[in-house]
């Protein structure tokens, strides 16, 4: 997960004020709920007021039979400074 932290941590650096901060990941070796989590946790650390806006994961044409199986998600942040 610590890549992840790099990344939220790398793309705040990169957000302008009041913009926002996409996050994504295709890969089941972190679930949707602990994605979202470390993301917010590793933003707000930054001491900026952030929002997760939306987040999207599979949609219906992409049916999920088993836990690894459901890897897309995508987080949107919105940053209010």
């Amino acid at each position: 997960m610590i890549h992840y932290d790099k990344l939220a941590e790398l793309g705040e650096k990169l957000t302008s004020k009041n913009g926002t901060l996409m996050l994504a990941s295709c890969s089941s070796r972190i679930i949707a709920a602990d994605f979202f989590s470390s993301n917010m946790r590793v933003l707000r650390s930054s001491g900026r007021f952030v929002e997760l806006v939306e987040k999207t994961e599979h949609d219906v044409d992409h049916p999920i039979g088993f836990e690894e199986g459901a890897y897309l998600k995508c987080g949107y942040y919105q940053f209010f400074d």
